[in-house]
């Protein structure tokens, strides 16, 4: 009989290994260390008054109410100010693309996270939202002042301006605040497509459908709502 071939295995292919995505930094937290500190304070220590109460390198953030800290986490003690870094590595820093100011974005050529100068929501890549200032609020993930009145976009975190913010201009056409910032109190202080979600009594830290964070406890947000 015709012997039969020896059979060979079919070589098993080698296993790609499994990528586990890059961790994000952990913010440390704000601490109120005192009213009237003893020395120089760390990063995300308060309260300071001016940068000459911060370690070097470190300049005092002035705050409205619970303003978030950048490159910090966690609301701290209500109007007090902390240390922070405007250079932190870990966040990129603000950058301004030729021709965007004042200018519609059309699909296709949104901005990126920390890239400005946009002016809605829709002007920003997916995932991301234009956050409205009127002179040079430090923008939540990013780094740097960037340019006086310019908007740049960025990851939807809640973002605390203060129970009265200074955003909020009442007469017509004037600036309102964009997702994720608060404290609201009527959609009208929301901008153009954005409604205020206001938080019951019995859910005082209740999601707020599109940003990240807890935000302040009772404060209400703008949001843009579902279609």
């Amino acid at each position: 009989p015709t012997p039969q071939p020896t059979p060979h295995p079919t070589p098993q292919p080698t296993p790609q290994p499994t990528l586990q995505p890059t961790p994000q930094p952990t913010l440390p937290l704000l601490v109120h260390v005192a009213a009237d500190p003893p020395g120089p304070l760390e990063l995300c220590e308060g309260d300071c008054d001016n940068n000459g109460d911060c370690k070097d390198g470190l300049k005092c953030y002035q705050r409205d109410g619970y303003t978030s800290v950048p490159g910090c986490a966690g609301l701290g003690k209500k109007e007090s100010d902390y240390c922070f870094d405007p250079s932190n590595p870990s966040m990129p820093s603000l950058q301004e693309v030729h021709d965007t100011w004042g200018q519609y974005i059309a699909a296709g050529q949104q901005l990126g996270a920390c890239e400005g100068d946009c002016d809605l929501d829709s002007e920003c890549q997916e995932g991301y939202v234009c956050f409205q200032r009127d002179d040079k609020t430090p923008v939540p993930g990013c780094s740097g002042e960037g340019t006086d009145k310019w908007d740049y976009c960025h990851e939807p975190v809640l973002s605390d301006l203060g129970l009265d913010p200074p955003e909020v201009k009442k007469e017509e056409g004037g600036i309102r605040l964009g997702q994720c910032q608060g404290d609201c109190d009527a959609d009208a202080e929301c901008a153009q497509g954005l409604e205020c979600f206001h938080r019951e009594e019995s859910e005082p830290f209740a999601p707020v459908p599109g940003c990240a964070g807890e935000g302040a406890k009772k404060w209400d947000y703008c949001h843009k709502p579902a279609l």
